[in-house]
């Protein structure tokens, strides 16, 4: 029975609740769970239970899950994959522009030469560490081996006896085995560029690189020995009579035929020492130096391998005996020299003037009142791979980092973003990095260290170098570290709307990009340690290593 308003016994209207629309309940279906659903479209449309009940007696997705997805927030990441990936491009480019570039100021159109040989073997070290850690992708691993294949036989180009005078041999060179571009043979260069060698062969298998990695070793034995076996000698009194056989490796041999050092001795010479330990590990133990005498040399100077890495360790430990008889050891906490200046006192191939003793880097002893970062660093990078978390390493590590800021070279508090953006003060903080200079005498021209920093601009090279060690000993300031690192940092911050536009990521720091420090902007300065910056500011990536030293 129905009436003319539509009334209909038993059959009332009702809203589908699946579409919403009104329908007479004959035209309905009552589904579980209470639900009304319209016979006209929504008939196939399940409800929660339903799809419950379906979802349950579904097979499980079997998938993987995205690596490293992008994080939520992506300039506060919680990994640093794409960091790795924009250092890597740029090793790439310097790398293909046979770091030419790795001087530039931004905004510079022409570029300046760089160090050929520092930055190559530092990428090349960078490189390694990354294949071996092997945490990136496989495309990423194969790239970083094309780059380290293309690396090994620039610098074989420019080493004695093989790219530099072919004819060179052992017996008959003194500077056999070295590398060099320009200028003077630097030690530390020969150093990272048979290291650099010496790791390619470990990836690609490569005989010739192992081969000029042997003669690189050939080379620094040879300046090891000038102090026992030269003609040139460095003596230990001020009539330049005496041998001095220090162990260690003075920093520079002259372009000359006499094969004279500067005579000077500094912690860099260190960097032999982690080569040296590699090759024995690799390639066993075995005679270094010439076996015959060429010029510089009034005998043949060829020893064990291990009897090199034993002597040149040893220095490091004792000391040398100054002039006044005193013995002091450069790298401690609490005597730390920059370099030890030997005699000769006149040293007319180089302009410099020797003391017979240890000096800080400006080489006044009245007022000598620093030490550089980059020296003390290398040190530490070199004996921390050799010996692991040593006395000595903990003693030093653990010496810098407890300076404080000096309030000299502190940013006023009252100082705006904008001049701060351009500035090179700021607090330091030893946990995040070394400054660059290092305050460690006092005025009154004694030799016990202060705590105080001699500057306030971060130096990430330096920060690179110590990385190993502190991933290892200082795990979570470490971490703070690197997400200071790594994070954004505003070029210019002068509240306008542009200053977003102007934002330094770690791949645009620097004269020449990757380490542009705390953003100040006053076109000042040299950056020959991009490259070096690189493998170790980013080989945190590795997992840390033993704090105990291992047994050598």
């Amino acid at each position: 029975m129905s009436d003319a308003d539509g009334y209909e016994a038993w059959n009332p209207r009702r809203l589908c609740d699946t579409c919403g629309d009104l329908y007479r309940l004959s035209q309905m279906t009552k589904l579980p769970g209470g639900v009304w659903s319209c016979n006209v479209n929504c008939r196939s449309e399940r409800t929660a239970t339903e799809l419950s009940r379906a979802n349950a007696r579904q097979k499980q997705f079997r998938y993987r899950p995205v690596r490293n997805a992008k994080p939520e927030d992506p300039f506060n990441p919680d990994t640093f994959e794409a960091d790795d990936g924009e250092i890597l491009n740029f090793v790439g480019r310097m790398v293909a522009a046979g770091t030419r570039f790795e001087s530039v100021a931004s905004g510079t159109h022409a570029p300046l030469s760089g160090n050929l040989l520092d930055g190559l073997s530092w990428a090349a070290i960078y490189l390694y560490g990354l294949i071996v850690d092997n945490k990136l992708g496989a495309s990423t691993i194969a790239r970083a081996k094309a780059l380290l294949n293309s690396i090994a036989p620039q610098l074989i180009a420019l080493q004695r006896g093989f790219g530099l005078v072919p004819t060179s041999t052992a017996a008959t060179d003194s500077f056999y085995g070295g590398f060099r571009v320009s200028g003077n043979w630097q030690t530390v260069d020969t150093a990272t560029c048979g290291l650099a060698l010496l790791y390619a062969y470990r990836v690609l298998g490569t005989t010739s690189y192992l081969t000029s990695a042997r003669a690189a070793a050939n080379y620094l034995r040879n300046v090891q020995a000038i102090g026992s076996n030269g003609t040139n000698f460095t003596s230990s009194d001020a009539g330049g009579t005496a041998r001095l056989y220090t162990g260690s490796l003075a920093s520079q041999v002259n372009n000359a035929a006499s094969f004279t050092c500067n005579h000077i001795y500094r912690p860099s010479a260190l960097v032999a020492l982690w080569f040296w330990k590699e090759l024995l590990t690799t390639d066993g133990d075995q005679n270094i130096g010439t076996t015959g005498t060429p010029t510089g040399f009034t005998s043949a100077c060829s020893q064990l391998l291990s009897q090199s890495i034993s002597d040149l360790r040893a220095c490091w430990a004792n000391g040398i005996t100054e002039s006044t008889g005193t013995l002091t050891n450069g790298l401690s906490a609490t005597t730390p020299r920059e370099f030890f200046n030997a005699y000769p006192a006149s040293k007319p191939l180089f302009g410099l003037t020797g003391t017979g003793r240890w000096e800080f880097s400006d080489g006044d002893a009245s007022t000598g009142t620093t030490l550089t970062s980059q020296q003390i660093a290398f040190a530490m990078w070199a004996l921390y791979n050799y010996e692991g978390a040593s006395s000595k390493v903990t003693e030093v590590d653990d010496w810098l980092r407890s300076f404080a800021s000096n309030p000299t070279f502190e940013t006023p508090a009252s100082q705006s973003a904008a001049v701060t953006a351009r500035a090179t003060t700021g607090t330091y903080d030893p946990t995040l990095t070394l400054a660059t200079i290092l305050t460690v005498r006092d005025s009154a021209n004694s030799y016990a260290s202060i705590a105080l920093n001699g500057s306030s601009v971060y130096d990430w090279g330096v920060f690179g170098l110590l990385s190993p060690l502190w991933s290892a000993r200082h795990t979570s300031t470490f971490a703070e570290a690197r997400r200071s690192a790594c994070g954004r940092n505003y070029r210019y911050a002068d509240g306008n709307r542009s200053d977003g536009d102007y934002i330094d990521r770690i791949s645009l720091r620097g004269l020449s990009g990757l380490s542009y420090q705390t953003a100040f902007d006053n076109g000042n300065g040299v950056v020959n340690d991009v490259l070096r910056s690189a493998q170790f500011g980013f080989s945190f990536r590795q997992s840390p290593r033993s704090t105990t030293a291992p047994a050598h």
